[in-house]
């Protein structure tokens, strides 16, 4: 059976010749989603967003002979043409660029403008295509290729992606029963920042319950706020925030927040510094 998967402009190909998986899609068609789940190199939970998504055509290549199973495996005929490569082959390196086809249809189809926050459903692929990349080992700007989203957003993604998995790792550490530690606690505040303050979807991405989540998110807002007299910043503070960005390519509002510098002061920062001419 050979499969084509189409998303916008983008189509592969794929042949399915595991007996197993055909008889079983004559009674449960899910176990073909199942099978290439399991096939694509990645999360089979995120490999499922995108191969539930992409439209297929299927097209039966080969009439099994039972008498000769070693002759019917993937790949194409020499002789005639048909057939194609294996799913394993195939869905690694392909799915990555259809979810960013899927995400630019989802883009169409909102209007979305430049600048303006993509849809939750966009915002998942994007987080999809972004891992999938990441456990291929490709850099930032080989994902944008092939995605067609900017590497800026690539990076971004990645970085918070990253983040995440610190404090799933600082977490675990938790004993069951007792308080979380002020660490874990910051922890799951810097992921309400990252879900933009959505405690349900930090929750999900921690592994915690949403109430524990919603209660340390109020628990934060009803917090006295410590007023700041501190108005300026030396030059040797605003070269070594430039430096860190520069060095970790982190955005500057992160980075600000590592040193104690508001976001918005060390974006005027870089801003700045981007604008001077180089020196000659």
């Amino acid at each position: 059976m050979v499969i084509q998967l189409h998303a916008g402009s983008v189509t592969i190909e794929f042949e399915v010749t595991d007996p197993a998986v055909l008889n079983a899609i004559r009674t449960s068609p899910a176990a073909m989603l199942d099978y290439l789940s399991t096939k694509a190199g990645m999360d089979p939970a995120d490999a499922e967003v995108i191969l539930n998504e992409a439209a297929a055509t299927v097209r039966i290549d080969t009439i099994r002979d039972p008498s000769a199973p070693d002759l019917w495996r993937p790949g194409v005929n020499p002789v005639t043409g048909q057939g194609a490569e294996a799913p394993d082959e195939v869905l690694p390196e392909a799915l990555p660029t259809l979810a960013g086809a899927i995400l630019v249809e989802e883009d169409k189809r909102v209007k979305r403008g430049i600048g303006r926050r993509r849809t939750a459903f966009a915002s998942k692929l994007l987080n999809v295509a972004v891992r999938a990349g990441v456990e291929q080992g490709l850099s930032d700007a080989e994902i944008s290729r092939r995605t067609g989203v900017p590497r800026t957003t690539i990076r971004d993604t990645r970085y918070r992606q990253q983040q995440t998995a610190v404090a799933k790792k600082e977490l675990a550490l938790r004993v069951p029963g007792r308080a979380l530690s002020q660490a874990q606690r910051t922890a799951v505040l810097d992921e309400i920042k990252r879900s933009q303050g959505n405690a349900s979807e930090a929750a999900r991405r921690l592994g915690l319950p949403p109430r524990t989540v919603r209660e340390i998110r109020q628990r934060e807002a009803e917090r006295p706020r410590e007023v700041s007299a501190r108005k300026s910043y030396t030059a040797t503070e605003r070269k070594a925030l430039v430096a860190e960005v520069r060095r970790t390519g982190e955005p500057a509002s992160v980075v600000g927040r590592r040193l104690g510098v508001p976001g918005r002061t060390a974006r005027g920062w870089i801003r700045s510094e981007k604008m001077k001419p180089p020196k000659p």
